[in-house]
């Protein structure tokens, strides 16, 4: 994708967190990243919630995104999403636009329709995870743009 520009678009700032929503906008494209910053001790006071440092500040407390995931990733997005799968739950909406492959590998995002195990007896949620790790090659292979963000228009 190249180089990109981030813009913070909105702050919700508590008393122990913090959720940023920041526009990153590319040449030829544009998404939002949201950061939820649970430890408001690790970026210093100044840039929490204004300053031109503020978004610099973050991109060097998370990963640096490159695309979304392709056909190529499956290998990797295959083990990260088994890995997503050893915590108990089920993603629930899974399509390449929300498998972001950063550089520290595959991240999911979009977790609405996540399914915990306390929520699903074993047998169900076996069934559902399976179903996602058989479904993985075909939602990489997608080329009908189902689940992709929709582009901004207009101000």
């Amino acid at each position: 994708m190249g180089s990109s520009k981030d813009t913070l678009l909105s702050l919700d700032m508590g008393t122990k967190d913090s959720f940023y929503r920041i526009r990153r906008d590319y040449a030829d494209d544009s998404s939002v990243v949201y950061v939820h910053l649970q430890d408001l001790d690790i970026p210093c006071e100044d840039s929490r919630t204004y300053g031109p440092s503020v978004i610099h500040d973050l991109s060097l407390l998370i990963d640096v995104w490159d695309r979304f995931a392709d056909p190529s990733d499956y290998v990797q997005c295959r083990g990260a999403l088994e890995e997503l799968h050893s915590f108990g739950c089920v993603h629930g909406d899974l399509n390449k636009f929300n498998i972001i492959i950063t550089t520290n590998g595959p991240r999911f995002i979009d977790y609405e329709r996540t399914r915990l195990d306390t929520d699903l007896s074993d047998t169900e949620l076996a069934t559902l995870q399976q179903q996602e790790i058989d479904g993985l090659d075909e939602v990489l292979n997608n080329e009908e743009g189902w689940g992709k963000p929709w582009p901004e228009t207009g101000s």
